[in-house]
């Protein structure tokens, strides 16, 4: 949050600038875009509870929504911040496991998972440079966008359905199978924090002296931050675990796509 801040008040000091569209050197931005992870745990399965069972299906693309401010400083570069959310379905554990120690003797107990991905928000706060192309009116036109800062991420409270195989395997006979389940989510979990990078190519069209149409794409890195040992508990038997979420977050998160398109003003 703090370089995000940063970042706003670096924006504010420049109270003049070399150019900008029709001489306009501000624009706030609101876009949408559609997300997609750029590594797949293809190895999980994704299930949805659909009539009375879990059914088996892949979440390729998720969405999510941003704004931003841009600050002109010359024809060639812009600088601002940006803040964006995006819903993300990471897949759920497959399995737990729970050790007993009876006559000296450890047993482990294996139950294997159909599980509702964990439904995740992730806030995101960054700071934003553009470069414009020479033949350009900054910002209208292409842009190269180069981002740094921050990610939020938690796991939302709500009610999810599983289903339970205790016969130690993965086997996809149904009779294995229990009927789904409902499991409410309420846990006092700490936010997943990443660092995150960004790059992408913006193209904006004006639409008028005020306004521009903007789409593009840009490629994302998110570093997840190690969370506290002592948060994790791994010999638990809920459905739903910390230490699921944190590792396939980390890896589905790790680098994804966004293809955007928004409205921008200009002032």
């Amino acid at each position: 949050m703090r370089l995000f801040f940063t970042g706003l008040c670096f924006v504010s000091m420049f109270g003049y600038s070399q150019s900008g569209y029709l001489n306009q050197k501000n624009l706030a931005s609101v876009e949408l875009f559609g997300n997609s992870p750029l590594i797949l745990n293809t190895k999980l399965p994704q299930y949805r509870f659909e009539k009375e069972k879990m059914v088996e299906r892949k979440e390729w693309l998720n969405g999510g929504g941003s704004i931003y401010y841009i600050r002109v400083l010359s024809k060639k570069i812009g600088f601002g911040v940006e803040a964006n959310i995006k819903n993300l379905k990471v897949i759920g554990p497959k399995n737990f496991s729970i050790s007993n120690n009876t006559t000296n003797v450890v047993v482990t107990d294996t139950t294997w998972l159909r599980t509702n991905p964990f439904n995740v928000n992730c806030y995101t706060f960054m700071t934003r440079l553009e470069v414009y192309n020479k033949l350009g009116n900054g910002p209208i036109g292409l842009a190269h966008v180069i981002g740094l800062g921050f990610s939020l991420s938690k796991a939302i409270d709500k009610t999810y359905y599983y289903s339970l195989n205790e016969f130690g395997t993965q086997s996809t006979y149904e009779d294995y199978w229990s009927a789904p389940d409902k499991f409410y989510l309420e846990k006092k979990w700490p936010l997943i924090k990443s660092i995150v990078f960004q790059y992408g190519v913006q193209m904006r069209y004006p639409l008028g002296s005020r306004f521009s149409l903007n789409f593009g794409i840009k490629s994302l890195i998110n570093i997840a931050l190690r969370i506290r040992e002592d948060r994790i508990v791994t010999n638990d038997n809920d459905p739903y675990r910390l230490d699921n979420l944190f590792y396939n977050l980390r890896k589905e998160n790790a680098f994804s796509l966004n293809l955007n398109a928004g409205l921008s003003y200009h002032f």
